[in-house]
């Protein structure tokens, strides 16, 4: 894959954000402080006809989710090939099957980008991918699940490798523990993880990240061969983005190859 040097400056491994879904519902650690639910909450509040009714009073997804059908289209007006980020969880619960069999059209009919969709229900979508023989015909698809806990990882990941596609990935943000990922790295290379991401959390209620255990995800990945990106860094209370002010180890951002 080609990368950006724009896009690696800014820490991003997309492009653009395809926001075909607003709403979610926590499922984990991870989502404690989700940035997604915070910046809705906040819309909310100043267009409530357009917004209301997909968190609670906290600021959480509250479980309804609304279909973005306007932006399905864009992708296909842009030629230029881009990386999209698919946003939010394409295989939640509330996400209709019509509606996602959209979006899994859409992506066929536009081979010239690149779209990653992120989920923490990977069981949804191997069972998704059972009943769409189709599924594993788009190598321009890559899925990824998060897990930021060693339950998330075990519970997770496993899934995720059940289901067809050109890349499929770990997002280990936010990194909340020390994580063993050595069983889902070895092995055939079409059963084992292709990418990692790891990142801290932010935002100012943001929970510790060792820089210890981003150092021992990038070993395991480097001994089964696994690029890496790095998209933060805790640095001394603070969160950077600036790979020069890194740990050398740590100054990595690494996509992975494709056919």
């Amino acid at each position: 894959m080609q990368v950006e040097p724009k896009r690696v400056a800014r820490g991003l491994y997309w492009d653009q954000a395809l926001s075909l879904f607003e709403g979610c519902m926590p499922i984990g650690p991870e989502c404690l402080h989700c940035w997604a639910a915070e910046q809705t909450h906040r819309r909310k509040r100043l267009l409530p006809a357009r917004y209301g009714g997909l968190t609670d009073m906290q600021g959480r997804f509250n479980g309804k989710v609304r279909f973005m059908e306007k932006d399905l289209a864009k992708p296909l007006r842009r030629r230029k090939p881009t990386v999209y980020s698919i946003w939010n969880d394409l295989f939640h619960v509330c996400v209709a099957f019509f509606h996602r069999d959209w979006v899994m059209a859409m992506i066929h009919d536009c081979p010239q980008h690149t779209f990653l969709a992120l989920t923490k229900r990977p069981w949804r979508m191997a069972d998704w991918s059972k009943c769409r023989p189709r599924a594993g015909e788009l190598p321009h698809l890559w899925i990824g699940t998060t897990a930021g806990t060693q339950t998330s990882a075990d519970e997770r990941l496993p899934h995720l490798l059940q289901c067809p596609a050109a890349v499929r990935f770990l997002s280990a943000e936010p990194l909340l523990e020390h994580l063993d990922i050595t069983a889902w790295t070895w092995g055939p290379s079409i059963d084992r993880l292709a990418w990692l991401i790891i990142g801290p959390e932010t935002g100012s209620r943001r929970r510790a990240c060792e820089p210890a255990w981003m150092k021992s995800l990038i070993e395991q990945a480097d001994a089964a061969k696994v690029p890496v990106f790095i998209k933060a860094f805790p640095m001394g209370g603070r969160i950077s983005k600036d790979s020069a002010e890194w740990p050398r180890w740590a100054r990595r951002r690494e996509f992975p190859s494709t056919p």
